[in-house]
């Protein structure tokens, strides 16, 4: 083992009074790993779907808003216009 390697561990004891933890690497069985790392894969594709459908919703927003600017231009152009046309009638 060394710093910052990760570990896959079991709980063997909590002692909170002393906030410490009893862990073992010993109990921990090949299957177990297994199933650990599964899980944790499936939590991440999970993870990776929430941000994308954030980001999709996101992206919604912003065009959204983008269209209603283009409009709000579009409206103050068609205003600016119809002055200049009146003012050379």
């Amino acid at each position: 083992m060394h710093e910052g390697q990760r570990l896959v561990m079991r709980v063997i004891s909590i002692e909170a009074d002393k906030q410490r933890l009893g862990l073992s690497l010993k109990d921990v069985a090949a299957e177990e790993k297994t199933q650990f790392r599964a899980a944790k894969a499936e939590v991440e594709g999970e993870l990776a779907e929430t941000a994308n459908e954030n980001a999709v919703e996101s992206g919604d927003v912003i065009e959204a808003a983008s269209d209603e600017a283009v409009e709000i231009l579009d409206t103050a152009e068609a205003a600016v216009n119809a002055e200049v046309e009146a003012e050379t009638v």
